[in-house]
């Protein structure tokens, strides 16, 4: 049977009743992206191509018998549903249909089967579980409560994908069948279930890029200066372990490096692809690198539209950084990536990993970095960011074995919900120093709250924040070399009453209390820091000695400080040299003006989301806190970062903390910010989201009751068409991937909504308008 034969409408026509709100593009299990939407009738010639493409034993797991074509009264039924009784998604990339799944009633009133079908060549990505989330919210939308599927006992694939989900559910044997039924009513195991998806896929979309095997640099140049040229020379001379390969129309050779005329032209795979071409020229380039499968993108060119680039490229799999980014760089010797535009000079290698946002404040932290001797794991120069933002990075940075500290300096936050949710669980683990020069952020659709309240966020989440480059990188010594101190009294140790008493007088002004001031005379220094830290009653000690005066002064003091268990900051006056970056103690410049950088990170508040203590309140988003993932099935792209009305409401999780009430209560953020008492439950924010703000009431909070939401009867059970059963369920063997589930909803916001005016956060975090 050809396609022509196929009474299919032409492309792109849709039935009166498509429901539009959920098309998405999602992120899977290994880092790249799918567009979900549900099927339309002219999807016919698509079916018909995807079907062919897969093998014997595929189509036998599906329909349970050998069934090489597709009838024309299949395609019909298949192809036109009315999205809400009969329902079914696919999942495209590019132009084909890489999967699709379904659901019809069967059996008693309220229940659906489905059935799911996954492009051979795409098994193990997560695509049957992402769109088994679909198919569960869809149906709970519709009325339905139970959801069953028929598997074969040989498809172990496909069982896993319904163990992982999270849902309660059952199973039976019979005739080599097993009958799987399952209630698809919100659970904290299928909402714990997809937060956790959806750390794997944010860490895997950003592994794509900072571990890539392969690069190619789509307008590498032969003229020094040119963005092209010095991003190509970098990548070179930083020793990159795989090949590298410029793109260039008018050159045969590019730095003695053979050049291909167009990204089709290379060899090989392509995991990365830094993109310096005019704007004019990337809606091609992104198609180009589209149809080669490349992994994902840099767009370093400005001036390119975002909204269009991000979803040009989530289109065609690829996540992508920029536009007017500055580049990557990952000092792994096993990778070796030195992707950013500067060619004097370049990163040291270290733990600290490092986020910036402006490609030109970007170089210039670099160049400060190495000065500083703060060694990077891994550098990002985010630019616009249309697509990827600093909470996927942060997704990263969380089991990244080779970063210690994470440094971000922030111009603006998406989505401040996320964020601060994310935030809170890496600094469990991790510690983050931020600088800030945003208030909240720069969407008109936010109140701005004031500088105070943001701070107070950023504690409560467990986040350091500083306020210059010096007090990060001071920040980022600390913390990267030093344990965690027991509380805020601090000891200073000097050779000199001077000196001492400006690190005294830094450290009050860091809220620190000063046990007081040791003098190191008649004896070596290092032993008065020894009897200093022996005492009970110092958490920290501040040294402040030359170096010049008497050698090996340096390595006696690491030495007592490696051996107390204790942060030891040491100032060392007349230092000309860097230290060892493995020194037993974090060194800082002798304190200057009002804004020491001595107590960043010293202080115990200051880290305090690192050492979570029984009975505290969690701020919004902890580690289980029920207002985490949000009932949104399966990871999304990070572009729905932004702070929109049309984000899904979170349910709660295991081990979510309870409201604290009373006087022990945290601030509101409207009482951070100097406007007032809180807030009822059921006020609303004026020009701003729907929702309400994580420290209030309401469904970011669980605190008091929920009204239930309305349901719509079950339509029963409905026979197809034809008057005989449809069979349903039998999929291939899809691999691991993200699972079904999400909390608890309010009555007035049905999930998924509708899109607002930053596109909903639909199924997999939809994404509407990428996160600036």
């Amino acid at each position: 049977m050809s396609e022509q034969t196929v009474g299919a409408p032409p492309e792109g026509v849709r039935p009166d009743d498509y429901p539009a709100r959920w098309e998405t593009d999602v992120v899977l299990g290994d880092g790249g992206t799918v567009h979900v939407r549900p099927i339309r009738p002219d999807d016919v010639p698509r079916l018909v191509r995807f079907h062919s493409r897969q093998s014997a034993e595929s189509i036998y797991f599906r329909y349970f018998s050998h069934h090489p074509r597709l009838s024309e009264r299949e395609l019909e039924h298949f192809t036109n549903v009315d999205y809400r009784a009969r329902m079914a998604f696919v999942a495209l990339l590019g132009e084909e249909l890489i999967a699709v799944a379904r659901y019809e009633p069967w059996g008693q009133v309220g229940q659906v089967e489905a059935a799911f079908f996954v492009d051979d060549r795409h098994h193990g990505r997560g695509l049957a579980t992402l769109l088994l989330e679909y198919l569960a919210v869809a149906a709970r939308e519709a009325g339905f409560t139970v959801m069953t599927a028929s598997v074969l006992a040989s498809n172990s694939g496909m069982l896993a994908v319904f163990k992982r989900a999270g849902f309660r559910s059952s199973s039976a044997f019979v005739d080599g069948v097993v009958e799987v039924r399952f209630a698809i009513d919100p659970s904290a195991e299928a909402d714990a279930a997809v937060a956790e998806r959806e750390r794997r896929a944010g860490a895997a979309s950003v592994a794509r890029l900072l571990r890539p095997r392969s690069v190619a640099v789509v307008g590498a140049s032969r003229e020094p200066g040119s963005v092209g040229h010095d991003l190509f020379v970098s990548l070179l001379r930083g020793g990159f372990e795989g090949p590298v390969h410029p793109v260039n129309e008018a050159a045969a050779h590019v730095h003695s490096v053979p050049a291909y005329r167009r990204i089709a032209d290379v060899p090989g795979e392509v995991d990365l692809a830094f993109v310096a071409v005019p704007a004019d020229r990337i809606a091609e380039v992104v198609e180009q690198c589209g149809r080669k499968e490349v992994g994902a993108l840099v767009v370093l060119t400005d001036g390119v539209p975002g909204v269009a680039l991000a979803g040009n490229a989530r289109g065609w799999g690829m996540r992508v950084v920029g536009p007017d980014a500055l580049g990557l760089v990952n000092t792994d010797p096993e990778v070796r990536l030195h992707g950013v535009p500067v060619v004097e000079g370049g990163a040291l290698a270290g733990r600290a990993s490092l986020s910036v946002q402006s490609g030109t404040l970007g170089a210039a932290v670099i160049a400060a970095a190495s000065d500083a001797g703060i060694g990077l794991s891994t550098f990002v120069g985010l630019g616009a960011k249309a697509d990827v933002s600093g909470n996927d990075l942060l997704q990263f940075w969380e089991q990244d074995p080779r970063t210690t500290v994470v440094l971000q300096y922030l111009e603006s936050l998406g989505n401040p919900r996320r964020f601060f949710r994310i935030a809170r669980r890496v600094a469990q683990v991790k510690p983050i120093v931020v600088v800030s020069t945003a208030g909240w952020t720069d969407e008109p659709t936010w109140l701005g709250p004031a500088d105070q309240a943001y701070s107070a966020l950023l504690a409560q989440a467990g986040v350091v924040e500083v306020r210059t480059l010096g007090e990060l990188f001071s920040a980022a010594r600390l913390l990267a070399s030093q344990p965690l101190p027991a509380g805020n009294r601090v000891a200073v140790v000097a050779e000199a009453a001077g000196p001492a008493n400006l690190a005294a007088r830094a450290a009050r002004r860091e809220d620190l209390q000063v046990i007081g001031v040791e003098m190191a005379s008649g004896e070596p220094i290092e032993a008065t820091l020894a009897a200093t830290l022996a005492r009970q009653d110092v958490d920290a000690a501040v040294v402040v000695a030359r170096v010049d005066r008497r050698p090996g002064v340096q390595a006696a003091v690491d030495t007592v400080a490696q051996a107390a268990g204790k942060p030891v900051v040491a100032t060392w006056l007349g230092l000309r040299r860097q230290l060892d970056p493995g020194s037993g103690c974090a060194h800082v410049p002798l304190p200057r003006g009002r804004r020491p950088g001595l107590g960043p990170g010293l202080h115990p508040r200051r880290v305090a989301g690192r050492r979570p203590r029984a009975g505290r309140g969690r701020a919004p988003g902890a580690a289980g806190d029920g207002r985490g993932g949000g009932p949104r099935p399966g990871p999304g792209l990070p572009g729905g970062d932004r702070g929109g009305r049309g984000h899904a409401q979170p349910g709660r999780r295991p081990g979510a903390a309870g409201p604290r009430r009373g006087a022990g209560r945290r601030a509101t953020l409207g009482e951070l910010a100097g406007r007032g008492p809180r807030r009822r439950r059921g006020d609303r924010l004026p020009g701003g989201p729907q929702g309400r703000w994580p420290a209030q009431g309401g469904p970011h909070r669980g605190n008091g009751p929920r009204p239930r939401p309305r349901r719509p009867r079950g339509p029963g059970c409905l026979v197809p068409a034809d008057g005989r059963r449809a069979r349903l369920g039998h999929g291939p063997r899809p691999g691991a991937g993200h699972a079904a589930g999400r909390g608890r909803r309010p009555a007035r916001r049905r999930y998924p909504p509708a899109a607002g005016p930053c596109g909903g956060a639909r199924p997999g975090r939809v994404v509407g308008q990428p996160a600036r």
